[in-house]
């Protein structure tokens, strides 16, 4: 069975319902679509206590998308909640982010690049590449390059819920599907915590870049974490070219701290100890 799994708060399901659209009109379609949703409140989430209307009627198109109730824990909802379910050896799992519109061949060319490498990779299409400066340090967050060609990678990656990725139960340790400490490290990060868990089962990441060209960001500013994650830059042109400037070497030189920057640091620690 092939599921695509995502999940969406009380402010956001009119983004959803877009997301959701764009899934139900594929051209490989999913055998289930499960958005994940909690009633308790966690984070900016104030909790879905009843499933609207719009999005019931969605079902009209193709029965095959079922909202799920589970624990709040925030955009991570998206991925271990399926992970914890019983699943046969066989079933495919696919995350996305609830407000991104698919184009029409964005799973194939997922499940296209999946099958090509014998589901031994888990495939992502939208990965930062980590680098590091001439002092051998990691460079800031916001300086991880973008992969725009199709290659297999071990570590030193991020790879961004906004595109989606493609694996099975078999890609990730049972202690990392199961371990929460996320809640306390890194409740808003779940890319970064995800991507650690899956460089630590050592399972390798292969990059689809035809999978990037099938995306639409809708642009908001419902709650959206990359704007709280990211720096944000304003101000008249002379200085926004300054602070762009400035920007761009401390972030060569790892200096430039966003919330990524924190949290990658964090989740750094938790998992390998202070370096």
């Amino acid at each position: 069975m092939l599921i695509v799994n995502l999940t969406t708060t009380h402010s956001r399901l009119d983004l959803c319902s877009i997301t959701l659209y764009s899934l139900l009109n594929q051209s490989m379609l999913p055998d289930k679509i499960r958005v994940w949703i909690s009633e308790e409140s966690y984070l900016s989430d104030h909790g879905i206590k009843e499933i609207p209307d719009y999005l019931l009627s969605l079902n009209r198109i193709k029965d095959i998308i079922e909202f799920v109730y589970t624990k709040n824990t925030g955009p991570y909802r998206k991925i271990f909640p399926a992970l914890k379910t019983p699943l046969r050896i066989v079933d495919v799992l696919v995350y996305a982010d609830d407000d991104v519109v698919y184009h029409r061949e964005w799973l194939n060319s997922l499940f296209t690049t999946f099958k090509k490498y014998d589901t031994t990779n888990i495939v992502a299409a939208r990965v930062r590449l980590k680098r590091k400066n001439i002092f051998n340090k990691y460079k800031s967050y916001v300086a991880y390059p973008i992969c725009f060609n199709e290659q297999t990678l071990l570590n030193d990656y991020i790879i961004t819920g906004l595109g989606g990725a493609i694996l099975m139960k078999k890609h990730i340790n049972s202690n990392g599907i199961y371990m929460e400490d996320y809640v306390d490290i890194a409740p808003k990060t779940d890319d970064l915590w995800i991507s650690e868990i899956i460089s630590l089962s050592k399972t390798n990441v292969t990059t689809c870049p035809k999978a990037i060209e099938c995306l639409t960001e809708i642009n908001h500013s419902n709650n959206a974490l990359s704007a709280n994650n990211n720096p944000v830059l304003s101000g008249g042109y002379l200085s926004l070219f300054l602070k762009k400037i400035i920007l761009k070497i401390s972030s060569y030189l790892g200096v430039n701290k966003t919330n990524n920057d924190i949290a990658a640091k964090k989740i750094n620690n938790y998992f390998h100890g202070i370096l």
